[in-house]
């Protein structure tokens, strides 16, 4: 989403902690999922069971094929960070208690009846109630978590751009480039280093 702005690691904290009730795995889970391997949302939403869960165990690099994909260019795989498949293993074993669980089931399932993915626009509302419950503000939304994931890799790809384009799967830089923020104080210390 243009112009919102990535999380703080205090805010995922929070917002991961903020979810009660029934479907507080779930809601923690896709959060967890989506600031650990940068997919869209959509993208996210897209998985099934059998994309995540194998052999009885969470794999270890997770793949959204290519017509789940913005543009539909070519599918991504992401290796999965020890909290994403601890995340994703909670909600797969509370999966397993529905009578319908199988390698189709959707991963991230509506509230209505039957084998049906949340919307992106469930995911929206679920995340802005989660956002405003933790007093975060300014421009946030379902990308905050994409945003984060990016600038978290540009830190430990030695602020490589080309590095961090690939993890994104951004086909250019200046995508790339625009979800970084770049601070004025990190630019004061760039002139006042040479």
């Amino acid at each position: 989403m243009r112009g919102c702005r990535a999380l703080t690691d205090q805010e995922v904290q929070d917002v991961a902690l903020s979810f009660k009730g029934k479907w507080a795995t779930r809601n923690r889970t896709l959060l967890t999922f989506l600031v650990h391997t940068g997919y869209r949302v959509r993208e996210g939403l897209s998985l099934r069971v059998g994309d995540v869960f194998q052999a009885g165990g969470i794999v270890d690099r997770v793949m959204v094929q290519r017509r789940n994909m913005k543009r539909k260019r070519q599918g991504r795989d992401v290796i999965l960070h020890p909290r994403a498949k601890e995340a994703l293993l909670e909600l797969v074993e509370a999966l397993k208690r529905r009578q319908d669980f199988g390698p189709q089931l959707f991963l991230f399932q509506s509230q209505l009846a039957g084998n049906t993915p949340l919307t992106r626009k469930g995911a929206w509302y679920l995340l802005r109630r989660a956002y405003a419950r933790c007093g975060v503000t300014g421009k946030v939304a379902c990308h905050s978590t994409r945003k984060f994931y990016a600038g978290k890799v540009y830190e430990l790809v030695g602020h490589d751009l080309m590095k961090c384009q690939k993890a994104l799967g951004h086909f250019q830089i200046s995508s790339t480039m625009s979800y970084l923020s770049f601070k004025d104080s990190d630019l004061d210390e760039a002139v006042l280093a040479f």
